[in-house]
């Protein structure tokens, strides 16, 4: 059935969880560096420039959409990416304030 043969069935397992800090666990750095060197709230900031392009992009694809479903779907979907970049910059500028 669906063109898939053989009798074995393979189970795949999700990798496991990052594992965060607790709140207040690490407190009092001013600066956070991931694993390569780059300061966390850098990377923050290029996240959420990140989601501010695709939250144009999906402007861009609601513009030239002839359904209006479809049109104000996409118009949603990009404001949730513009939101979730403010958020986003928000946190970076918290976690520099620390």
């Amino acid at each position: 059935m669906f063109g898939v043969e053989g009798g074995a069935r393979t189970r795949i397992r999700a990798p496991p969880a990052p594992s965060f800090p607790a709140d207040g666990e690490g407190a009092g750095a001013s600066i956070f560096l991931t694993a390569d060197g780059v300061d966390m709230a850098e990377q923050l900031l290029l996240f959420a420039n990140e989601l501010r392009t695709r939250a144009k992009e999906i402007l861009a694809l609601a513009v030239s959409t002839d359904d209006l479903e479809i049109r104000n779907m996409r118009r949603v979907i990009a404001a949730g990416y513009e939101k979730l970049a403010r958020r986003i910059e928000q946190r970076a500028r918290e976690a520099v304030e620390v």
